[in-house]
């Protein structure tokens, strides 16, 4: 038997493409025989960051993606310029605002210092260093750190520093609790 190729891969990705009506579904297992998250469709966090921003203008903090196994929704952290924090919902297509929730914070209720380097740079330059979508971003401490997902559904991190756009892999614990380069 010929060893696959990725030319033979893609033809027959496009060929399920195809014939399941243009959508291929794929199930993987983790290591504990757990389903895989399954990979994102749908909007990017850019795209749904972009929509939040239209609704409510201001300072994005964070971004997530709410993956509920129903499409998803974005979660879209913003410091408004009126100086009051939104919790902006955005649909899984970037497209739309479903909800915008004014949120009372205590503690972390100051305005974030505008990063030279925004959410939408950082997402950037951690997916187009992994070639991996993002499903989460959010600043702490000058460094953003945007969690990102494989095509097979495997999930990590990448720093991305605020000041510099310098993107680098995250330290992770492995099982033995050692840090390991992700």
């Amino acid at each position: 038997m010929k060893k696959p190729t990725k030319r033979n891969l893609a033809i027959a990705t496009a060929t399920a493409v195809l014939v399941g009506g243009g959508a291929a579904t794929a199930f993987a297992l983790t290591h504990d025989g757990a389903p895989a998250p399954r990979p994102l469709a749908g909007a990017t966090a850019n795209k749904a960051v972009e929509t939040a921003l239209s609704k409510v203008p201001g300072t994005v903090a964070g971004a997530e993606l709410d993956d509920d196994g129903e499409g998803g929704e974005w979660e879209v952290d913003v410091y408004a310029k009126d100086g009051t924090w939104h919790e902006v919902t955005v649909d899984a297509k970037g497209t739309e605002v479903v909800r915008d929730h004014e949120e009372q914070r205590s503690g972390d209720a100051a305005a974030p210092a505008a990063p030279k380097v925004t959410l939408a740079e950082a997402v950037a330059r951690a997916e187009r260093a992994t070639k991996d979508r993002a499903t989460s971003a959010e600043l702490e401490d000058g460094v953003w750190e945007v969690e990102l997902r494989t095509g097979s559904g495997k999930e990590h991190e990448v720093r991305v520093d605020a000041a510099t756009g310098k993107a680098a892999p995250a330290r992770q614990a492995d099982d033995d609790g050692a840090d390991t380069d992700d």
